[in-house]
């Protein structure tokens, strides 16, 4: 059996297909991507973690706050 299809079926496929490209126009004109407060934590966590070698317990993580 063939697949039969409607002018309107056709035509909301249409629409909702200029709707998904309008959103991914959108989304690339809008900044994506962490804000500067995220930046910083990240690089204060990174400053503030130290990894030390120790003969009696191997590596070990140092949080200095």
């Amino acid at each position: 059996m063939k697949n039969a299809y409607s002018q309107d079926l056709l035509t909301d496929f249409l629409i909702s297909e200029e709707h998904k490209l309008q959103e991914k126009i959108d989304m690339t004109s809008k900044k994506v991507g962490p804000s500067e407060w995220t930046i910083q934590k990240i690089l204060g966590y990174s400053k503030a973690l130290t990894v030390n070698s120790s003969s009696m317990l191997g590596r070990f993580e140092q949080f200095d706050n």
